[in-house]
């Protein structure tokens, strides 16, 4: 169970790298309302909770090793 937690959170930032690279790039030529609400609307909301969920993982991943660890 702890790999699945590790690797899904590995999967979760190399994601999140991938997005924020690829809305650079988008953004270079993509620079209108239309662009900004986008950002504002769905990326900028969404960084914050990624952020939370790899916090979270990471201390799940923590408990669940101790646990672990002390049924051994």
């Amino acid at each position: 169970m702890l790999a699945d937690l590790s690797t899904g959170a590995v999967k979760l930032s190399e994601a999140t790298k991938a997005l924020r690279l690829a809305w650079q790039q988008a953004h270079e030529q993509w620079n209108d309302d239309t662009a900004r609400t986008f950002e504002e609307t769905h990326l900028r909301p969404l960084m914050p909770r990624v952020k939370a969920a790899l916090e979270a993982t990471n201390r799940m991943s923590e408990l669940l090793s101790r646990a672990e660890r002390d049924c051994t």
